[in-house]
């Protein structure tokens, strides 16, 4: 039993209804009037679509306004039913797949209540035909059909014949009568050829009611508990993989899109654009190696007034510095990837396995370009000085051995030399020699730069010794009270100028290939802020295009959802309804990314100089496409929740 006390609804200042009380029992009941007298206004009312009015409208005695959406989709999901003017289908679908709509989240309806609706409007052999293909009298019995899987209390109609002609429009008529005689049916109809001399007839004339009949009683109805409306995890898969088969350009527009923005994303981000500065980095590293990180501290030098190997106005530099200290000070330091302490040799002679190998004096500092085995030589930290006795050779004279690089780690040899002692003013040359093990393999390339042309040799009297060994030798050529020259060698370009900074504020002037690395350091910082402001902006612009064709679909689909929420969908079950969908887009836009991989490796290389072809970054990327499929869902299900079913369904006029 309906009941409306003193309802009013107005549109734009006008009134659709005035003060209009009335009861509606059982049956088969008319609205009728005139177009613009408010009568499918009254039926959106009274179904509990609209809620926006003035007065109270109550179905067995509760109020349709106060409902919760839980009771809202129970009422739509199983106690009121919907027949409309133009058939309100989801037209990409099959008969069957729109019949079915309501079993989903019905704990009820099942194949049998299917296959018995489809029977019963005599649709059965159209069950797998698109509804787009039907005339509009099929269209008007898979309607029916489709609200009667649930088996609704009431049936709402609004102008249901005015689409169809007058042979459908008759035989509909008989249907609802027949639907009648076990629930109640309330017909919107501005025909009066259909009431048939029906008294139960209610009519309208500019938005006041004008004729009420005495209501009937509904007709009795077996009692039954009917267990709430829900949407198994199943049904709501089964939901979306129908949606994404029939919705085929909503479903190749979200794709693409995730495909793109996610290829945006990954390029954009700081690990994959390379800018102008890297590139400049890499090429002059492919000249210098690992000594372009390399800062080189010395007691005393003669700055000669040379820039990059180009003379310089700069008047000659002698420097005298104490360099004690440093070597403990920097051996933990963050900033530093190793420490190296350097000291020239003469008339080298290096004895291995009884067999003596002279080494040709270069007169060169020793260089270390990169170590190729082992490790650089180490003081213990157990204090065992058997196991500091340590030292790296050059790989040129591991070959004189015969031997690989990694065979020689570990082999014991007598090294003898000769340095050269200043303490007197006078160089006075002092012969060493030590014991020592073999704990690295060095390449040991010199790289120089003149007149801005660079060449590079081997200095093959290059030898490093661990810090107690080399003191040990100092001591007995009588050269313990000089600091020895000290080699660093940076983790990154900005550690290397953090490291000159640091020096040059306590007094000490290393040497290096700074001026080339600073003006790398800025460059990159530069490229840093370009590349975090295009960042932002391509994030932006990948977020957007996602969001933009998700809303344009989610618009475009309003009617679809719609009907899901005159069919029961409201709330988390219409969440669940999209949900499976969304998780099925998020699958393939993963799946689409890595197998298109290579097609955006190629793009992205050809327009940024970006690799993406990496197992890391197709997995990044494949869950960015993924994640931006779910934005789309959160963007469908905002729309979706916004849209009224009173203002998204079209019916008869007002």
């Amino acid at each position: 039993m309906f009941q409306l006390s003193h309802v009013s609804k107005t549109y734009g200042g006008q009134d659709a209804l005035h003060d209009v009380t009335l009861e509606i029992g059982g049956g088969m009941s008319y609205i009728v009037g005139p177009s613009g007298s408010g009568k499918t206004t009254l039926l959106k009312i009274m179904s509990g679509m609209d809620d926006r009015y003035e007065g109270t409208v109550s179905y067995n005695g509760q109020d349709l306004r106060t409902l919760a959406k839980r009771d809202r989709s129970r009422l739509f999901g199983q106690v009121f039913g919907f027949v409309w003017q133009d058939f309100n289908l989801i037209e990409e679908r099959t008969v069957r797949e729109n019949v079915e709509l309501a079993s989903w989240i019905s704990a009820e309806a099942d194949e049998r209540a299917i296959v018995r609706a489809m029977r019963d409007m005599k649709i059965e052999k159209l069950a797998e035909r698109p509804v787009r293909e039907l005339s509009g009298g099929q269209k008007q019995r898979v309607a029916i059909a489709r609200e009667l899987v649930k088996d609704p209390e009431v049936i709402f109609a609004d102008e249901p014949t005015s689409a169809l002609d007058k042979r459908s429009a008759k035989a509909t008529i008989g249907i609802l009568r027949v639907l009648a005689k076990e629930r109640s049916v309330v017909v919107v109809t501005h025909d009066r050829s259909l009431l048939a001399g029906s008294p139960y007839v209610y009519e309208l004339d500019k938005g006041t009611l004008s004729q009420a009949p005495k209501p009937r009683r509904a007709a009795e109805r077996a009692a039954r508990e009917r267990r709430p409306p829900r949407l198994p995890i199943a049904a709501a898969l089964r939901m979306g993989a129908i949606a994404v088969r029939r919705n085929l350009g909503h479903t190749l527009s979200i794709l693409l899109a995730a495909l793109i923005s996610a290829s945006l994303l990954l390029s954009s981000a700081g690990t994959a654009v390379a800018g102008a500065g890297q590139s400049e980095f890499d090429r002059l590293y492919a000249s210098y190696g690992d000594q372009l990180l390399d800062l080189s501290l010395f007691s005393s030098f003669i700055g000669a007034g040379y820039n990059n190997g180009k003379k310089s106005d700069d008047p000659n530099v002698d420097v005298d510095q104490d360099l004690s200290g440093l070597y403990e000070k920097y051996a933990q330091d963050d900033r530093v990837k190793m420490l190296m302490v350097p000291q020239p040799f003469q008339d080298i002679h290096v004895t291995v396995d009884g067999h003596e190998y002279p080494i040709t004096s270069t007169n060169n500092v020793p260089v270390m370009n990169k170590l190729l085995a082992g490790s650089m030589p180490a003081d213990s930290k157990g204090g065992d000085a058997s196991d500091s006795q340590q030292i790296a050779v050059p790989e040129s004279f591991v070959k004189k051995l015969g031997i690989s690089n990694e065979d020689a780690i570990g082999r014991e040899l007598d090294f003898k030399g000769s340095v050269y002692n200043w303490a007197s003013g006078s160089p006075v040359e002092v012969p060493l020699s030590a014991h020592v093990k073999i704990s690295g393999v060095i390449n040991t390339d010199m790289v120089s730069d003149v007149g801005g042309s660079t060449s590079k040799y081997s200095v093959d009297d290059s030898f490093f010794f661990s810090p107690a060994t080399l003191k040990r030798m100092r001591e007995a050529a009588g050269m313990s009270g000089d600091a020895p020259a000290l080699y660093l060698r940076a983790k990154s370009p900005k550690d290397l100028i953090s490291l000159k900074n640091e020096l040059n504020a306590n007094g000490i002037v290393p040497t290096g290939h700074f001026e080339q690395v600073e003006k790398l350091v800025k460059m990159n910082d530069e490229t840093s802020q370009q590349t975090g402001s295009a960042t932002t902006v391509m994030g932006t612009l990948s977020v957007a295009v996602v969001a933009a064709v998700a809303l344009i679909g989610a618009i475009l689909r309003r009617r679809e959802f719609a009907i899901l929420n005159v069919a029961g969908y409201v709330g988390r079950r219409l969440a669940g309804a999209l949900v499976g969908e969304f998780v099925l887009l998020a699958v393939m836009s993963a799946a689409l990314f890595v197998v298109a991989s290579p097609v955006v490796n190629a793009i992205t290389q050809a327009l940024w100089r970006v690799s993406i072809m990496r197992i890391d970054l197709i997995a990044v990327g494949a869950l960015m496409a993924a994640g931006l499929s779910l934005l789309a869902y959160v963007i469908t299900m905002v729309v979706a929740s916004l849209s009224r079913p009173a203002d998204a369904l079209q019916r008869g006029e007002r």
